[in-house]
């Protein structure tokens, strides 16, 4: 059998779609960060370029995200100076 699925998608919750409380902005941003590998530089720069929208605007759709419960920012100390890690959540109407 020869399997024809994409490897090249993320799947998003529906729950997140369907969720009034996060702007479209907010759910671009949450997408762009499911699709995003773990060794892509994810700064508020490069999300900012990624969605062409500026900087500021991104610092407030993670704010809106964190709040929500959809992501988690966590600041760690890297040889290179701090990183910052975002850990997903894919909440459900289970949650």
């Amino acid at each position: 059998m020869n399997d024809k699925t994409p490897t090249d998608y993320c799947m998003v919750s529906k729950y997140l779609i369907g969720d009034r409380m996060v702007s479209l902005k907010a759910k671009a941003l949450y997408v762009a960060l499911c699709c995003w590998s773990p060794d892509i530089d994810c700064s508020i720069k490069n999300l900012a370029e990624e969605l062409d929208i500026g900087r500021d605007s991104v610092t407030q759709l993670l704010k809106e995200l964190e709040e929500l419960g959809y992501v988690e920012r966590n600041k760690i100390q890297g040889p290179n100076g701090t990183i910052t890690e975002y850990l997903i959540f894919p909440k459900s109407s289970f949650d």
